[in-house]
C-alpha cells in the first residue's frame, strides 16, 4: 500500500547567478548561486496557502559564476543585492518557515516549475549551515500540470493561459504563485470530471468512497434529491438513524432509510469535516411525540452546487 502524502507541502522557485548547478561545474568553473528564493508552504489537501516567504540574496563573487543572460531574465544586478543577507541568514529563516508545519526527520513533498534545479539551489542554501532537506522522491512539476492537462509547451503558454503578463524580468515570488494557481486548475478540471462521471471528491476519506458514489448517483438521477439527514423520534433515544431525504411538496420532506453499509462513510465524512452538521429541527406529531430531523451538509467545495 502505498503511503499517505503529509499533510503540507512546499512550493519552491528560485532565481540564480545563472544555469551551472552546484556539483556540475567543470575545471575553471565556479557554480551559480541562488540570489532569491520564495517558498509557500500549502496544505495537500486544499491547495490553500498557509505560509510563505521571500528573500533577496547577497551575491558573493568570490565564489560564484554571473551570468548576464540571467541578469537579463531576472533583473537583479550585484549592486542591488549587495544589501540583502547572506546565504545562511536566508538559510536559516527559510529552514524555520518549513519546520513551522513539516517535522524536521519528514521526508518533503517538493513543487516547482522545474523541481530539480530548484531543489538543487535550495539544498545550495541548506548547506551553508549545514543542513539538508529530505525530498519525496516524487515531485510536483507545474511544466507537467499544464501539458498533460491543457496542452500547455512551455511557460510563456501557461502565463497566456493563466492571462498574466510575464512580458517583464522574473519574480521568485510571482512565479511560484503562478505555478500553484496553474495546479489548482489542474485540480478543478479533475473535480469537474469526478462530478460529472460520479466519483467521489479527491479528498473524500477512503472508507466512505462507497457511500459517496451512491451519494452522486442519488443526486444526478433525482431531481427532488435534498441529500441526507439524521432522523428520530424524541421518545426512542438512541434509536436516530441516517436517511435519505427528498422534497415531497406542499412543505414536506420524505424520508427513505439508508443502507446500513454506508454509515461508518458518513461518521468518517463527520469526523474529518467532509460533512458538517446542520441545525436540529423538531416539530410535534400527531401522536404528541417530537420529530427530530438533523441536515448533513456537504462540504466539498466542487459539489456545494449541482453541475
Amino acid at each position: 500500500m502505498g503511503k499517505k502524502l503529509p499533510g503540507y507541502f512546499i512550493a519552491v522557485d528560485v532565481e540564480t547567478s545563472g544555469i551551472i548547478r552546484p556539483g556540475t561545474e567543470k575545471d575553471g568553473q565556479k557554480p551559480s548561486q541562488c540570489i532569491s528564493i520564495a517558498l509557500l508552504v500549502l496544505d495537500t489537501h486544499t491547495l490553500e496557502e498557509v505560509d510563505s516567504y521571500y528573500s533577496t540574496i547577497r551575491f558573493d563573487p568570490t565564489r560564484f559564476d554571473w551570468s548576464t543572460q540571467a541578469e537579463a531574465v531576472h533583473g537583479l544586478s550585484q549592486a542591488q543585492l549587495a544589501s540583502s543577507p547572506d546565504m545562511a541568514t536566508v538559510a536559516r529563516q527559510v529552514l524555520q518557515v518549513i519546520q513551522r508545519w513539516l517535522p524536521p526527520q519528514e521526508a518533503k513533498l517538493f513543487m516547482g516549475h522545474n523541481p530539480s534545479f530548484d531543489q538543487s539551489f535550495t539544498q545550495q542554501l541548506m548547506a551553508e549551515i549545514n543542513e539538508q532537506l529530505k525530498f519525496i522522491h516524487r515531485a510536483l512539476d507545474a511544466f507537467s500540470f499544464g501539458f498533460a492537462a491543457f496542452g500547455l509547451e512551455n511557460s510563456d503558454e501557461q502565463f497566456t493561459f493563466m492571462d498574466v503578463d510575464r512580458s517583464g524580468v522574473h519574480n521568485a515570488l510571482d512565479d511560484i504563485r503562478l505555478s500553484v494557481s496553474m495546479l489548482r486548475q489542474v485540480r478543478k478540471a479533475g473535480e469537474a470530471y469526478r462530478k460529472q462521471n460520479q466519483k467521489p471528491p479527491s479528498n473524500t476519506p477512503v472508507a466512505s468512497t462507497p457511500f459517496m458514489a451512491e451519494y452522486l448517483r442519488r443526486e444526478a438521477q433525482s431531481g427532488d434529491f435534498r441529500g441526507i439527514a439524521i432522523y428520530g423520534r424524541s421518545n426512542k433515544p438512541g434509536e436516530f438513524k441516517y436517511v435519505w431525504v427528498y422534497y415531497a411538496g406542499m412543505g414536506e420532506d420524505r424520508y427513505v432509510d439508508m443502507e446500513a453499509e454506508y454509515i461508518d462513510g458518513i461518521s468518517e465524512m463527520l469526523s474529518t469535516g467532509k460533512f458538517i452538521k446542520g441545525n436540529e429541527s423538531r416539530r410535534p406529531l400527531v401522536d404528541g411525540k417530537d420529530e427530530i430531523v438533523t441536515p448533513i451538509q456537504t462540504n466539498f467545495p466542487s459539489y456545494d452546487d449541482k453541475a
